[in-house]
C-alpha cells in the first residue's frame, strides 16, 4: 500500500486488455475498491480482483449491477447516480475509487466535481479512465 499515493491518476489507454492489466496492478495490495459506473465489471477483463476484499460498484443500471455481482466481480452493488453516492461518502472511505468510461458522459462541471469527490473519498488513489482521452 505504501506505493499507492493519494493522487488523481488518469489512464488514457484505448486497449481494454491493457486497462484490465493496469487496474489489477494498481489495486493489488488494496482492501477496498469503489468502481463508479462499473456495472457489469467489464473493465476487469476475465480476472476478478479477489485480493480486494470489499468491491463496491455504483451504477444507475440494474442489469449491469446484477451481472457484476452475479459474476463475482463485486461484493456489493448500489443503484445510484455516482455524484449522489460520492457526496454521501466520508473522506478516505475506500482505498481506491475508480471511474472507467464515465467522466466523458458528464457535463464539464459535473466531471470536475466527480474528480474532486473521488479524490476526497479515496484513501490512496483515484483513477479516471476515458477511452478517447480528454476532448476539449
Amino acid at each position: 500500500m505504501t506505493l499507492l499515493k493519494r493522487v488523481l491518476t488518469t489512464i488514457v489507454e484505448p486497449k481494454h486488455l491493457q486497462l484490465s492489466y493496469r487496474l489489477h496492478k494498481l489495486v493489488d495490495s488494496c482492501e477496498s475498491l469503489c468502481d463508479l459506473g462499473g456495472g457489469s465489471g467489464a473493465a476487469w477483463g476475465d480476472q476478478i480482483p479477489k485480493n480486494v476484499k470489499t468491491r463496491v460498484v455504483v451504477d444507475r443500471y440494474q442489469a449491469g449491477l446484477d451481472m457484476g455481482v452475479g459474476s463475482g466481480v463485486y461484493t456489493q452493488a448500489i443503484k445510484q447516480d455516482v455524484l449522489t453516492f460520492l457526496r454521501a461518502q466520508g473522506a478516505d472511505s475506500f482505498d481506491v475509487v475508480l471511474a472507467t468510461s464515465v467522466i466523458e458522459h458528464l457535463p464539464t462541471e459535473a466531471g470536475a466535481e466527480m474528480a474532486t469527490e473521488m479524490k476526497r473519498v479515496a484513501k490512496h488513489i483515484a483513477i479516471i479512465y476515458t477511452p478517447n482521452g480528454f476532448i476539449v
